[in-house]
């Protein structure tokens, strides 16, 4: 009756130590907004999309038969930075938050009216409708491609109220964790090489299902080939979707090493209560 209580109470700390970790994964990796900024630096988000909008802007201005000088310095590396940090902390505030077009539509104007001057143009009405068409189609390709705040605020969610409860959740999961681990012990009071194969087979079957995603997603998946919304989302999602797997990896490579040693040192007392 005591290995099938102790079996069973196995299993279940298996759910709660693999929770625990999803737990703990959600809470660190998707919960926190530093978290994500880290990713977007280190996958050189922000020069990226500086010169994927500098292209774009190009193809505008062969169209409109304006020189590209209209076009220099009306947007930095840093104010892509500065939009997307804003753009990232109202999701997690779950406040609302329109990208700022205001400021490229006046420098880009200055640009334009600069270069007409220079070059003694004047502008007829139908260039002038133009003119402003081209201006608004490039602050809002600067908009929709800096970051798509619009897409992601019709989804609607409370990152704050998911928050909670996730700490309320890790709160539940650590104290099923403890008295699953108490009750497993005072089951098996009189026998220290039991409780210690008990919860290193735990720990064990823990690594190998956390480890499970990281197999299932190299043998099925090609992540690398994600295309969602733009090429420079895309790969944030990308490098989002390897750092989970490689904290899930590192955190089963861990408890399964503890596992080894924990049942080389249950074998050996064991092998030592046999002698006796």
């Amino acid at each position: 009756m005591k290995k099938l209580i102790s079996y069973i109470l196995t299993f279940l700390l298996v759910i709660v130590l693999v929770a625990l970790v999803l737990i703990t994964c959600v809470k660190g990796k998707i919960l926190n907004s530093d978290n994500v900024l880290k990713i977007f630096d280190n996958t050189n988000f922000y020069e990226n999309t500086y010169n994927t909008l500098n292209d774009n802007f190009s193809n505008y201005m062969e169209q409109s038969g304006l020189d590209e000088s209209v076009i220099k310095d009306i947007i930095t590396v840093e104010d892509i930075k500065t939009e997307t940090k804003n753009c990232v902390e109202s999701i997690y505030n779950n406040t609302k938050y329109t990208i700022n077009k205001d400021d490229i539509e006046r420098r880009l104007n200055e640009n334009i009216n600069s270069y007409l001057d220079k070059n003694n143009r004047k502008l007829n009405s139908n260039e002038k409708k133009a003119i402003d068409t081209l201006v608004s189609k490039i602050s809002d390709l600067y908009a929709t491609e800096v970051f798509p705040i619009d897409l992601i605020s019709k989804v609607n969610i409370n990152l704050e109220k998911i928050s909670n409860i996730v700490d309320l959740a890790n709160v539940f999961l650590y104290v099923c964790a403890g008295v699953l681990l108490f009750l497993l012990i005072i089951i098996n009071i009189k026998s220290i090489m039991k409780v210690l194969n008990y919860v290193g087979v735990t720990l064990l079957s823990s690594g190998i299902v956390l480890f499970a995603p990281k197999i299932f997603v190299a043998w099925k998946m090609h992540i690398n080939d994600i295309n969602i919304y733009n090429r420079n989302i895309s790969d944030i999602i990308i490098n989002f979707i390897n750092e989970i797997l490689n904290y899930f990896t590192k955190t089963s490579i861990i408890f399964i090493v503890i596992a080894v040693v924990l049942l080389f040192v249950a074998n050996l007392l064991k092998k030592t209560d046999d002698r006796k």
